[in-house]
Parts: C-alpha cells; sequence; structure tokens
C-alpha cells in the first residue's frame, strides 16, 4: 500500500505557496473537487469519507487515490478543516479493468458456446452471434460474411450493433492481395 502524502505530487516547499487544486488536480476534475472539499468543510459530508479521483505527479503521471477524509472541529467554531490520507490505487483499478475485461470474455464465449449447442438454423445461429458479440461483448457492430464460391466475394449475411453503411460501402474478396480470411471482430472498448 503506498500511502500519499502532499510531499508525493510535490516537495512541500513548491507547494506552500500554490493552490493545491490547481497544481495537483487535473483540470478536468478541479470544478467537481472543489465542490467536495465544500462539501466536507460545510457540512462533514459523510459520502466524501472515502473519495478516488486522479492527480498528477510532479513528473506529469496520473494516478489514482483513493483519499481517506475527516473533518476538523473546534468546538463553537464548526469545522476548520480536513485531514486527508491518500493510497495509489492505480495498480489496482487496473487489474481491475483487466479482470473485468476478462470475465466479460468469458461470458462472451459461453454464449457463443450455449448458441451453438442449442440452435439448429445455421441463419439464425449467425444473427444470435452478432447480437452476443454487441451485447455480451461490448463490440460496438459484428457482422458475419458468407463467402460466394464462384466470384470469391464475402457478403455481409448478417449484422447486429452500429453499423453506420460500412457493410454497404466496403467490398471484400478472398482474391484481393491483402485480405485475411478469417472470423474478423474488431472490439472497441466502450467503458462506462
Amino acid at each position: 500500500m503506498t500511502v500519499v502524502t502532499v510531499s508525493w505530487a510535490m516537495n512541500l516547499e513548491s507547494l506552500s505557496v500554490k493552490n493545491w487544486f490547481d497544481t495537483c488536480i487535473l483540470p478536468r476534475m478541479r470544478k467537481t473537487l472543489r465542490k467536495v472539499h465544500s462539501s466536507l468543510m460545510k457540512d462533514g459530508a459523510k459520502q466524501f469519507s472515502d473519495y478516488e479521483n486522479p492527480v498528477i505527479t510532479r513528473s506529469g503521471e496520473e494516478r489514482i487515490i483513493l483519499w481517506h477524509n475527516t473533518v476538523i472541529s473546534r468546538g463553537e467554531l464548526g469545522i476548520i478543516g480536513t485531514l486527508s490520507s491518500g493510497e495509489d490505487i492505480t495498480e489496482r483499478k487496473m487489474m481491475e479493468r483487466k479482470l473485468k475485461a476478462v470475465n466479460r470474455l468469458y461470458a462472451f464465449l459461453s454464449d457463443i458456446n450455449q448458441t451453438i449447442v442449442r440452435t439448429k438454423d445455421p441463419h439464425e445461429l449467425y444473427r444470435a452471434i452478432c447480437r452476443i458479440a454487441v451485447v455480451t461483448g461490448n463490440f460496438r457492430m459484428a457482422w458475419i460474411g458468407l463467402l460466394d464460391g464462384e466470384s470469391g466475394d464475402i457478403i455481409p449475411f448478417c449484422h447486429h450493433g452500429y453499423e453506420e453503411g460500412f457493410l454497404s460501402l466496403a467490398k471484400w474478396n478472398i482474391k484481393m492481395r491483402n485480405i485475411v480470411v478469417l472470423p474478423l471482430l474488431k472490439r472497441i472498448d466502450l467503458e462506462k
């Protein structure tokens, strides 16, 4: 576990005269984090006692920090500040994303295998495979083409997902020089 202090991002001397939000927080996150800090200072907002956000290191690298926040109170004065410690969870988050992708791939392959076993009609099978690729596999679009044995053309048979006219514009023929005839699905990551 890496514990983060202000000196982790910059040395204390260079930070002492700078605004921490402007120095260590990514521009796209500054407004949100100022609101989080204001909520903590106003009423000790418990929903922000543990909070994740990216920061910028001295070298310009982006790291994800899990902050453990508590407010500091002084009797009648109320909340006078916050005390925060941060844990660098960048690697953990990367591993979680990879695990999620592997689990999605496993579910995709499992659904495909079940569909192959249960579906007798090839045309229905092709349509189902395209749908599963988009819905379970998180592909943006999937299509299956059939080979015309005489001409060598690969003719789109079915698709599912965001096609955008792609299949009507592109032409494939196995006699083309640089074509690879494989089941080809391009996976586009649509992480939410």
